[in-house]
């Protein structure tokens, strides 16, 4: 989990992962839906080296860490990615209602993602 230890360690469990489950089709992950576990993973990994990236870089020019979270950018900041909607178009209930939670989830997780990577920095 990123918060109990940053980026370095998680990239290096997914890596093993996708090294352990070459033929891996599908993914339930604990949060968020079920899905293609490549494509999953593939996309986690580009967001944590790009989480680390952009964190590193506000860290070494001195920026504090709230003023971090501020800057670094969020992959949801224009919403939820097509496919993720799709997958959660699948779920009975309000979609909509599901959809709006689910992106504030990932607003919320995506700010602790950038303190944890801060807090591993200092």
């Amino acid at each position: 989990m990123l918060l109990q230890g940053g980026p370095e360690p998680y990239l290096a469990s997914l890596r093993r992962m996708q090294e352990t489950l070459p033929d891996l089709g599908t993914i339930v992950p604990g949060h968020g839906p079920i899905g293609d576990g490549h494509q999953a993973i593939d996309w986690l990994i580009g967001y944590l080296e790009r989480l680390r990236d952009d964190v590193s870089s506000l860290h070494a020019s001195g920026h504090s860490m709230l003023d971090t979270v501020r800057r670094c950018p969020s992959p949801f900041a224009d919403g939820l990615e097509p496919d993720l909607l799709a997958a959660l178009d699948q779920y009975e209930g309000n979609t909509d209602d599901i959809s709006r939670a689910y992106l504030a989830l990932c607003r919320d997780l995506h700010r602790l993602n950038v303190l944890a990577t801060y807090l591993s920095l200092t």
